[in-house]
């Protein structure tokens, strides 16, 4: 990772250990097919030492839940554990003009999602594509191709490809596309595509998944992530098992990142997965335990992010932008009334507990079709309300 995204994971590292802002929540993704798998195992632990634990197991983990759970619920932690890798798609050739009247020709790679229940209107699919750009009119994508051009031939490119789905010619591709690595979710996947995290706090990201590293890290640290752990290549399930838990024993004891990743290390006896597991983070990154279990920093930055999206629905002109933002309203108000709830009746938030298949964590991966804008911290309303705790009365 490099450019502006470098910068964004560094400030929010460096911020979060200067003025730390403990939230006390934990986010757990499982898709709950492996023989071994280490979720009820962390959220125990993660119990026991004060957190607030939010499982989505099972078919609870679907890719809905994963952008609206990663995006708008404030977390200390998320972790995944599911299947990931490369996936297959489709090869595109992208036939347009530009505003001179010019033809261009683009050639890229697309990999399409699809989230059910997660679009504007009721019954309706959210489709989500990761353009994965390979030429333009012949020159390597890898030479910068644009920088030929005059500067709006970019925009014009992507407004073309936006509205003219009629000059695209598409073509299946069956094999693994490189940068198409993803996260399997309850019946569709996920493409690690945030525009933030956990209410826009910096959480730190453990991608239990197989192949978890490449672009995903990328994904992750430029959307609000100050610290990524992921693997390299596919990981057996006893071992991603072992070693999370060693992780989280050491982690949750003593508080570092980088003493708990070395304990996660020191933990795998297998040797084809040695050096599998690999840190994006500053040495002194740290999680803070809550002295006691509360959610009052979950109902508060839902809260502030409720009205940050119902204002900008509501002033909003652009009609996209407006349809864009009703999901978030539906999910917060949503999410709200059921902390609210749970909290008036002295109820802790329930473990999703599903039975365990004895699947493996790395099945034939081509058979599954698979951005932060930064913000001053200090000044994010969301950011605000986790620094004014409400007070006991």
């Amino acid at each position: 990772m490099n450019g502006p995204y470098c910068g964004i994971f560094l400030t929010n590292a460096l911020a979060e250990e200067a003025h730390p802002v403990p939230i006390g929540s934990t986010l757990l993704f499982s898709l709950d097919e492996f023989s071994s798998d280490e979720t009820l195992d962390v959220a125990e632990r993660f119990e026991q030492n004060n957190f607030v634990v939010t499982a989505l197991i099972g078919p609870d983990e679907t890719n809905e839940n994963l952008t609206n759970y990663g995006s708008h619920l404030p977390y200390d932690l998320l972790h995944i554990s599911s299947h990931g890798g490369e996936t297959d798609g489709y090869f595109v050739k992208h036939d347009f003009n530009d505003r001179d009247g010019k033809p261009h020709t683009l050639e890229y790679f697309g990999v399409v999602s699809f989230a059910p229940g997660g679009g504007y209107e009721p019954g309706k699919v959210k489709v989500e594509e990761k353009i994965i750009f390979a030429k333009l009119d012949g020159g390597p994508w890898t030479q910068r191709p644009l920088s030929m051009f005059p500067r709006y031939l970019g925009d014009d490119m992507i407004q073309s490809l936006r509205d003219d789905k009629a000059r695209s010619k598409r073509t299946p591709v069956d094999v693994p596309i490189a940068l198409s690595c993803h996260i399997k979710c309850y019946q569709s996947f996920h493409q690690g595509m945030f525009d933030h995290l956990a209410a826009y706090a910096s959480p730190i990201i453990f991608n239990n998944s197989c192949s978890s590293s490449h672009e995903l890290a990328s994904s992750f640290l430029a959307t609000g992530a100050r610290c990524y752990i992921a693997t390299l290549w596919r990981v057996g399930d006893s071992t991603a098992q072992q070693a999370a838990l060693a992780f989280y024993d050491s982690l949750l004891s003593g508080g570092k990142v980088l003493p708990a990743f070395s304990a996660a290390l020191r933990s795998i006896d297998n040797n084809r997965y040695k050096d599998i597991y690999i840190l994006w983070g500053l040495h002194f990154t740290s999680l803070a335990r809550p002295a006691m279990k509360s959610d009052e920093q979950i109902i508060a930055g839902l809260a502030t992010g409720y009205e940050m999206w119902v204002r900008k629905f509501a002033t909003a002109k652009d009609e996209e932008v407006r349809r864009n933002s009703f999901p978030n309203v539906k999910f917060l108000i949503s999410e709200l009334r059921r902390r609210i709830r749970q909290s008036a009746c002295g109820n802790s938030l329930p473990i999703n507990l599903r039975s365990r298949g004895p699947r493996k964590r790395s099945p034939n991966l081509t058979n599954w079709p698979s951005r932060r804008r930064w913000m001053p911290r200090r000044a994010h309303p969301i950011r605000q309300a986790f620094r004014s705790p409400i007070s006991p009365a």
